[in-house]
């Protein structure tokens, strides 16, 4: 079963922000797209196999809904798979170290 990926508005925001500030930070243009590559794969593997990342239980209680979360490097990226539709929901592209995204997922439908 193939699923449809979706970048939730706040998940492209936090990306777009996190890709401005690396090139505030001069990061090398190589260095931002072997990064975005990478995420992408990771992204695009979801269709095929969208659950073989761990639920995150404190999202999942907090919104009602099955969260689960991946990272890339230090980056947390949270999505919902909803099955009857065949979609994958990407709703939040965070630092690990930042605190929980406890808002990410109200506007994200």
């Amino acid at each position: 079963m193939i699923y449809r990926v979706i970048y939730g508005p706040t998940f492209r925001d936090h990306l777009r922000g996190h890709i401005q500030y690396l090139c505030s930070k001069h990061v090398s243009q190589p260095t931002i797209d072997g990064w975005y590559n990478r995420l992408f794969d990771l992204i695009d593997s979801l269709d095929v196999w969208p659950r073989r990342f761990p639920i995150d239980e404190q999202q999942s209680a907090a919104t009602g809904r099955e969260i689960r979360k991946f990272n890339v490097g230090h980056y947390l990226i949270y999505y919902h798979v909803d099955d009857n539709a065949q979609v994958i929901q990407l709703v939040a592209f965070r630092h690990g170290a930042q605190t929980r995204p406890s808002d990410f997922v109200a506007g994200d439908e």
